[in-house]
């Protein structure tokens, strides 16, 4: 009965893709995928031995100032981008911020040259 009226209260899950549906959603009892960051549900290591290890594996070793960085950046990604953005030129600016560490910024909308078979994209950030 708990997870029928839990699962009526739910948007439909096309509608978690729009911003603002998302942070309304996720208040009360929130889906515990860290989005937005403080969405938490068990550690990973008590879910498999694995992890576990490689939590020990990592703490082990002496850090140098590069890996130092990167789990900076890596800390950052995760605590930021789950939040909701209103667009993606600031989901972008966020991303910049987190890495500015350890990649340099990139150049924003860049255009591939299409291939002559006619495909083409368009990327928000090539560095």
């Amino acid at each position: 009965m708990l997870v029928r009226r839990l699962q009526n209260d739910l948007p439909a899950p096309s509608d978690f893709g729009r911003h603002e549906v998302w942070p309304e959603a996720q208040e009360g009892a929130p889906i515990l995928c860290l989005r937005p960051p403080n969405a938490r549900g068990l550690p990973l290591t008590t879910l498999h031995d694995v992890f576990l290890r490689f939590q020990h594996e990592i703490s082990s070793t002496l850090p140098t100032t590069e890996t130092v960085a990167v789990q900076i950046a890596a800390s950052e990604l995760c605590s930021r981008m789950g939040e909701p953005f209103e667009d993606e030129a600031s989901r972008g600016r966020a991303f910049d911020e987190c890495v500015s560490g350890v990649l340099e910024k990139g150049e924003a909308d860049c255009e591939l040259k299409p291939y002559p078979s006619g495909h083409h994209g368009k990327i928000d950030r090539c560095i």
